[in-house]
């Protein structure tokens, strides 16, 4: 009996007897299409897994590469800090070794240490931008530092602005001054450090019916020397 929906083979071995095999035709038709296309598919998924792993791999050689170059400009900085720092150092160890200080007879509400100059003659810092403003019921005094050096090397130190009304002094920063104390120390300055100019904002209290206000600036070095002083005097605006 004829039967269009399977196919038959028939096996001939040597010195056996023929074997007949029978596949469905649905069956056949089904592994002619479906191993190219599993096998297609096996293939995609392992070159994109490829690419995938190896796309993976640049990335974190590239990230790798990226934290090792951050870490090596942290530690030249780190250097760089520490050099400076060292210095330092150095200039003070020489200070505490020298005669006692000169040039500083003015200052008398700071403390003096051994070798503690007067630079302000030859001062690299000068004040541009200066204003004043009025906040309610105090005064903010606006400048900037600026940096003369022809080579425009960096100036660091510490900065101190005074200014009086009637029986009471008030110093810039706050709590400069020690509770216990009765001067003040050089390196209890606001701290800075630049190599073009520093904008500096301090704000005291308005006594009633002032309408202009004097003020000290003083700005001295890392290891204590007195490297720029002036005294202006600003009208209060609103």
């Amino acid at each position: 009996m004829k039967n269009d929906k399977k196919l038959s083979f028939i096996l001939y071995q040597e010195e056996k007897t023929p074997q007949i095999f029978e596949i469905k035709k649905n069956i056949l038709k089904f592994l002619i299409i479906a191993f190219p296309i599993m096998a297609f598919l096996f293939l995609a998924t392992i070159v994109t897994g490829t690419l995938y792993f190896r796309k993976i791999k640049t990335f974190a050689e590239k990230q790798e590469s990226q934290i090792l170059k951050e870490l090596k400009v942290k530690n030249a900085l780190f250097l760089k800090k520490e050099k400076e720092y060292k210095k330092v150092a150095e200039k003070l160890q020489n200070k505490l070794a020298a005669a006692p200080a000169t040039g500083l007879g003015t200052l008398s509400l700071f403390k003096t240490s051994n070798g503690q100059i007067d630079q302000t003659k030859k001062s690299p810092i000068v004040l541009d931008s200066i204003r004043t403003k009025k906040l309610g019921t105090k005064v903010q005094l606006n400048f900037n530092l600026k940096n003369e050096r022809e080579n425009g090397a960096k100036i660091a130190g510490y900065l101190f602005i005074i200014t009086k009304s009637g029986n009471n002094l008030r110093v810039y920063p706050k709590n400069s001054i020690s509770n216990n104390e009765y001067q003040i120390a050089f390196n209890k300055g606001e701290s800075f450090g630049f190599s073009r100019f520093r904008p500096v904002r301090a704000t005291f209290p308005l006594p009633k019916g002032l309408k202009s206000m004097s003020y000290k600036i003083l700005v001295f070095s890392r290891v204590g020397d007195l490297i720029f002083q002036k005294f202006i005097t600003q009208k209060i605006r609103n």
